[in-house]
């Protein structure tokens, strides 16, 4: 009995230990095939005429109905030409099927139909009409799937498309080179020439000494300047002295003759 209980001891370990993967679904690059909310029906069968008319070929590693190189060119050439600055297109389709109208559906009037497939960035529902393949309007309904417009019924795909744009270089202008002024006098650096005759140039204080205002210049000798001044005021009297005495001695001399007669 205790043996019999290890065992299933054991046994139950053993279980709840035990782990099992299971791969993630993964997702699909099909349109399901059905009736869509809108009545409007899906289905992979496309007639060998329609193909031929569509340009659709069969993918040989696939064996999926895609669009022929050829009409994939003519879609991104399109795309192209209607994109501003639009340096070139990748196109790759993922699905193609046919969609026929609702019951109810009245010629010529758009309407949006909801395809059983993920949106994601990028994505791009393309219609066969008018003898060619156009991108029909395309955005993410509510439920997260593909919601396209349509007009006509007809060969429709499942297409990403990546426009890549122009790549432009910016123009770079120089900035204005600034030369300060001064007075109308052009500054000019060391390093350029210029004949300009109102240049200031550098000054060379090896050449020429610097002028010296008359406000603050100082004698270099101060009393040699004041003993000058004081000997020429001293000369100046004494030729005075001299002269008063020789017109008193010319007077005395004139005194004494007219008293001698």
């Amino acid at each position: 009995m205790k043996k019999l209980a290890g065992l299933f001891l054991a046994a139950t370990l053993t279980l709840s230990m035990t782990t099992v993967a299971f791969a993630a679904p993964s997702k699909s690059t099909t349109v399901s095939d059905g009736t869509t909310k809108e009545g409007a029906t899906v289905s992979h069968v496309i007639t060998e005429d329609v193909q031929k008319t569509a340009g659709l070929v069969t993918d040989e590693k696939t064996g999926k109905v895609t669009l022929s190189d050829e009409q994939v060119s003519k879609v991104e050439e399109a795309i192209k030409v209607s994109t501003t600055d639009a340096e070139s297109v990748d196109v790759k389709v993922l699905d193609v099927f046919d969609v026929q109208a609702p019951a109810d559906y009245v010629e010529g009037n758009p309407i949006d139909i909801t395809l059983d497939y993920e949106y994601t960035d990028g994505i791009q529902v393309l219609h066969f009409q008018d003898g060619q393949w156009v991108v029909l309007p395309t955005k993410k309904g509510a439920d997260g799937k593909v919601v396209a417009t349509f007009t006509k019924f007809s060969p429709t795909a499942i297409a990403t498309v990546v426009v890549n744009s122009k790549k432009t270089e910016e123009n770079v202008t120089p900035s204005p080179v600034v030369t300060p002024s001064d007075n109308n006098n052009t500054i000019v650096p060391s390093n350029t020439t210029t004949t300009d005759n109102n240049a200031i140039a550098p000054a060379d204080n090896s050449k020429a000494p610097a002028a010296t205002p008359a406000s603050t210049a100082k004698t270099t000798d101060g009393t040699k300047n004041a003993d000058a001044t004081k000997k020429t005021g001293d000369v100046n009297t004494t030729v005075y002295v001299a002269l008063l005495a020789a017109a008193a001695g010319a007077c005395a001399i004139v005194i004494r003759r007219k008293m001698a007669k």
